[in-house]
């Protein structure tokens, strides 16, 4: 079991933050209504023009340590400050306008106490704001790795990982990714640790029209198909940035090419790739419909079904999978 050194807190809450008035005040006391109290709150303002300084130089706890920088150095160059900058054993990653359950902190380092091969834990999230729901994510380390050829295999603000784990990296957080700085390090924690996320919703992510969500896709875009190019080539050993454009863009592909694509990608796993095939072929077969079906005509999937039922691995089918797929053809 982790414990306290030389009274340096056991956790470090990274809060990053620009013109965040409206919002931090609320992120700031869903992390003091912890629990857990063994933490301490790094907040690296990015040279904020608004209220958000004074907002929270307003609480009166020792725990919260504020970094201000002198000009705008944009989020990745402030997390790299945030993480260099923290005393915990543990940092736990909070965006200025999202929510901790206030039992987050205590679920998180008891699993990673009792876990020691994981160096990366994350957790499911609800949206709310200006859209709602449920995000579900796999709970398997290898399950997690897998899902890296789509996307970010975890909600950022869940995340809570070892700090040993990046102090060697000169840029944890690439500056040079356009908001996949996260799904970057994750890539490259992938050869380096486990991974897992627990089953609890830990954290409330807000949604609103100056998140990401909302803003810079061309920046996003080209920010994930950078990552994408390092995930072929580190875990497929494919160098192809037509390959890597296809999958990205694979909405407006015909279904001949992609089932081309999709039967290059899984016959080209490395042996030294951080999942196995197995493991690939049941992330893959989770993701069919949404990788091909959404948005088609529907005298386009009868052949898309008949792929689906003869996926490669031979994995048995998930009966809810079997439920969503129904629904999907019966709209």
């Amino acid at each position: 079991m982790v414990t306290m050194v030389n009274n340096s807190p056991l956790v470090s809450v990274l809060i990053t933050c620009f013109n965040s008035e409206k919002f931090i005040e609320e992120t700031i006391k869903s992390v003091l209504n912890q629990t857990f109290k063994d933490f301490e709150i790094v907040i690296v303002d990015d040279a904020s023009t608004d209220s958000s300084i004074k907002i929270i130089q307003s609480f009166d706890d020792a725990r919260i340590r504020l970094i201000r920088n002198n000009e705008n150095l944009k989020i990745s160059k402030a997390r790299n400050i945030g993480i260099r900058e923290s005393k915990g054993h543990y940092i736990a990653i909070l965006d200025s306008d999202d929510l901790s359950h206030k039992r987050r902190l205590e679920l998180q380092v008891n699993f990673l106490n009792a876990n020691s091969e994981i160096g990366i834990l994350g957790s499911r999230y609800q949206c709310f704001g200006a859209s709602s729901g449920r995000v579900r994510k796999y709970t398997n380390n290898e399950h997690l790795k897998a899902y890296l050829l789509f996307g970010s295999c975890f909600g950022h603000s869940t995340v809570m990982f070892r700090k040993y784990l990046v102090e060697d990296m000169n840029e944890p957080y690439s500056s040079n990714l356009f908001f996949a700085e996260d799904y970057d390090l994750f890539v490259r924690l992938a050869t380096r640790t486990k991974f897992a996320l627990l089953e609890d919703y830990l954290v409330k992510y807000r949604i609103h029209s100056k998140s990401i969500t909302f803003n810079d896709s061309g920046k996003k875009y080209y920010g994930e198909i950078k990552v994408l190019e390092s995930v072929f080539e580190k875990f497929f050993g494919l160098k192809n940035k037509t390959l890597t454009e296809d999958f990205r863009n694979r909405g407006e592909l015909d279904f001949q090419q992609l089932v081309i694509v999709t039967q290059r990608i899984l016959s080209a796993l490395n042996e030294n790739a951080p999942f196995s095939k197995k493991s690939l072929n049941k992330v893959y077969f989770d993701n069919w419909l949404h990788i091909y079906c959404v948005n088609r005509k529907i005298k386009e999937t009868l052949p898309r079904l008949k792929y689906y039922f003869s996926f490669p691995g031979k994995i048995p089918i998930n009966i809810v999978s079997m439920l969503r797929t129904i629904k999907f053809f019966l709209r």
